[in-house]
């Protein structure tokens, strides 16, 4: 047997002692990495509406896909949505909620006829996306045309022209050469078309450069030690201006990444001296990877294989030894696996008020059938109309980047890989901070999912210092048929959360402290986000399509709201779990099956045997009897009025007329609601649900509210048999709006609807999320001509 050189085993511990020491940095980030994933869930909104464009008078509908931000699979977390419109200034001037089932949701906007014309924002959000910057909630933007009022013209703005640079990498290193990408934008945030040059502090031209398509393209760049350097640029249309270019770290490290052959080559250069070790971490999704190299003779590489790299953007991020961030940068592998959905109707052809027969399929790749969750739209193809990006765009791009993409479907229809990469090296993103990743601290979040509904917020105070009031309970009741009653108690910053339960349409909402103890002051707070985002609305040009569109859009938008507004306004309440809080009473009195009688007492002592009627001292107390120990509990119980809790003895409901009462439901053990202890419930309700006059303590705080949206019914009649028999006009530029469908087994839906009374061409947008997060749309059309 060949001996073993003490030596060899030496120099062989000491190299497999240094990869383990390589790895091990390597290995805290992708451990660090994953479990940020697994106890963060981040959700990603996009939303569907029937069309872009809209006169004051008209009405917004739309359909919200709520799913997780990697997988962009249906998140059923969040149940509940808040859609804003925000104008110019960034004021709210329309706010909703509504409801989410199953990351799933459809709602409406009416647009007040006294909306001013111009550019909105329309952003939508979940409760749990506020604890991140509000550059995560979905935005779009909507044009709103007012015709039944005279406007001034706005101001015109001068159009200003800018150009930013992005060194790839994140930074420019004396001594590196860089690659510089830069992205120049016009004034109403389009692609520039200029030429440029770079010269340095001498004047002397370093560079020179012209941008692709969008405004966007790079160059190589040497940027020289203790050099400064500006660029100069000169449009196709508008003043020549100067530009800042980033400015030069004196040591440091520049990443280059190209593609070779089938995978990605990453360079690292460096002008630090001295041999280090550089890791690189790559994520996309739910898949992430890690590489190390060494530094020899002021560089390093990686090699990534095709198969690693996740479809969409992937973050590739430099760190050293220490895990410190270096460099970072985008790649965008174009998306392979998707849907195709198609559109097609029974003609191309129709008459006005004739039935349309619209089939919707899905296919897979393979031309497979597949599943799909979908909602379509089909709308008046005018002058007014703009085009807003799809669900396959945004998911893709546009919610994983930062700024606005002009013509993102480019991106994911064309094969230009170079347009694609440059776009990934001018709009840098990432949905969290490396650094508080790394330290692997548990994540504190002020905002909770509202899991089950609308949780109403408020704070309790004091009501002469107006002080935060701690640990203290707080009763909130919307008045109704239905018992809406909740409790909470108050955090260290006297905050209050509500957990309601199947809370739609407008109410008033009671709010108060057992005021036999105490007379804090409650104050309700918003739900919705006073953050702003970076995104901004395209701007509005006062003069868009023609006269005669804008002219019949007006007409038809006025006779539809004579003649059908009582269909367009039709709200119907959703199914709701109507069971109270006690769930079942242990006796209910319907008190029609008695004789009635004129007095509270009287009722209560004739025919409820349950609550004890004593008088002391000229007051009136209730106590309930608990038939399991066999005697009254020792305090009054909880009385409520339409769910609106009486807190004293039984004076008040004793003064209450009884012959406004419809029943009354009695629990006659304690019962525990939250931090409350109750000696039974005496739960009053009137016919109507309206207190029946009874009036609150003045001290409790009354506020009119909105729950979640009532379902707003869309209106599209059907013209069976003999079309002339509506003598009603009908002008109908929505022809139909469906957002909750799914295809079946053999991957096909079914609709039918019916063409109004204006002609011309009709568009039909359809888009959905198939099985596995797979987005898709497609957009058709067909023409409706007079007889």
């Amino acid at each position: 047997m060949k001996k073993t050189n003490g030596f060899s085993l030496s120099i062989l511990f000491l190299l497999l002692s240094a990869n383990v020491l390589l790895a091990q940095p390597g290995r805290t980030i992708s451990n660090s990495f994953h479990q940020y994933q697994q106890a963060t869930l981040q959700e990603k909104i996009f939303t569907h509406t029937d069309k872009d464009t809209y006169l004051a008078g008209e009405i917004i509908w739309f359909k919200i896909y709520n799913l997780d931000a990697a997988t962009h699979l249906f998140a059923d977390v969040s149940k509940v949505a808040y859609v804003e419109m925000l104008d110019a200034a960034n004021k709210a001037v329309l706010q909703s909620k509504v409801s989410l089932k199953a990351g799933r949701g459809a709602g409406s906007l009416y647009l007040p006829s006294a909306l001013p014309s111009g550019s909105y924002t329309f952003r939508v959000y979940t409760h749990w996306m506020k604890n991140f910057t509000a550059d995560y909630f979905f935005h779009k933007t909507i044009r709103v045309l007012n015709t039944l009022q005279e406007e001034k013209a706005p101001a015109p703005v001068a159009a200003t022209n800018a150009i930013q640079f992005f060194p790839e990498g994140g930074r420019l290193v004396s001594g590196l050469p860089s690659k510089l990408a830069f992205r120049a934008v016009d004034g109403t945030g389009k692609g520039l078309k200029f030429r440029g040059a770079i010269v340095n502090q001498d004047n002397d031209t370093v560079a020179r450069f012209e941008p692709g398509r969008f405004g966007i393209g790079a160059h190589s760049f040497l940027p020289e030690k203790g050099a400064t350097y500006r660029a100069f640029i000169r449009p196709e249309q508008g003043k020549p201006f100067t530009a800042p270019v980033p400015e030069m770290l004196d040591e440091g490290y520049v990443l280059s990444v190209t593609q070779e052959g089938t995978g990605l080559r990453a360079v690292v250069r460096t002008n630090i001296p001295g041999r280090d070790s550089l890791y690189l971490f790559i994520h996309g999704g739910r898949k992430s990877l890690s590489q190390s190299a060494a530094v020899v003779e002021g560089q390093a590489a990686f090699f990534i294989g095709a198969d690693n790299l996740p479809e969409g953007i992937s973050h590739i991020t430099l760190f050293d030894r220490k895990c410190q961030p270096l460099c970072e940068r985008l790649y965008f592998r174009k998306p392979v696996k998707g849907i195709s959905l198609t559109a097609t109707t029974n003609q191309h052809q129709y008459l006005n008020r004739q039935k349309v027969k619209l089939e919707i399929a899905g296919f897979d790749e393979n031309r497979r059938p597949v599943s799909a969750d979908f909602s379509v739209s089909v709308f008046k193809t005018d002058s007014l109309a703009h085009a807003e990006e799809d669900i396959r765009s945004y998911l893709w791009l546009s919610s994983e980047l930062k700024g606005k993409i002009e013509n993102p479907s480019y991106y994911l229809t064309s094969g230009d890989e170079q347009a694609a990469d440059l776009l990934m090296l001018t709009h840098g993103w990432r949905r969290f901070k490396w650094r508080a990743l790394l330290e692997n601290k548990p994540a504190t979040h002020a905002h909770l999912p509202e899991v089950e509904g609308h949780v109403v917020s408020a704070r309790l105070l004091d009501p002469v210092t107006l002080a935060p009031t701690a640990r203290r309970t707080a009763y909130l009741s919307v008045p109704g048929r239905r018992v809406q009653f909740y409790s909470a108690e108050s955090d260290t910053s006297g905050l209050l959360k509500f957990y309601t339960r199947d809370f739609y349409g407008p109410s008033e909402v009671i709010l108060q402290t057992d005021q036999r103890w105490d007379s804090l002051k409650v104050e309700v707070l918003s739900p919705f986000s006073t953050e702003r985002s970076s995104f901004a609305s395209r701007p509005f040009v006062q003069q868009t399509g023609s006269t005669a569109d804008l002219l019949q859009s007006s007409i038809a938008m006025q006779l539809r709201n004579i003649y059908a507004g009582k269909f367009l306004n039709r709200e119907l309440l959703p199914p709701v779990d109507s069971s109270n809080f006690f769930l079942k009473a242990d006796k209910t009195y319907l008190l029609d099956d008695y004789v009635r009688f004129s007095t509270m007492e009287e009722v209560l002592r004739e025919y409820v045997p349950e609550i004890s009627l004593a008088i002391r001292r000229k007051s009136y107390q209730l106590k309930m009897l608990d038939y399991e120990i066999k005697q009254f509990l020792p305090t009054p119980p909880l009385i409520l009025l339409d769910g609106v809790p009486v807190f004293d003895d039984g004076n008040k409901i004793i003064a209450f007329d009884p012959l406004k009462v419809q029943k009354l439901e009695v629990v006659n053990t304690p019962y525990i609601y939250g931090s409350a202890v109750f000696d039974g419930i005496a739960s009053f309700t009137t016919y109507k649900g309206d207190l029946g006059g009874f009036e609150v303590h003045p001290k409790a705080t009354v506020v009119d509210y909105e729950g979640m949206q009532l379902q707003r019914e869309f209106y599209a009649p059907m013209y069976e048999g003999d079309i002339n028999l509506s003598r009603i006009p009908d002008y109908r530029n929505t022809l139909y709006w469906s957002p909750l469908n799914r295809t079946d087994g053999e991957g096909k839906a079914s609709f039918d609807f019916y063409t109004s009374d204006m002609s011309g061409n009709y568009t039909i947008v359809v888009q959905g999320i198939a099985e596995g997060g797979r987005p898709g749309m497609t957009i058709t059309s067909f023409d409706v001509n007079s007889k």
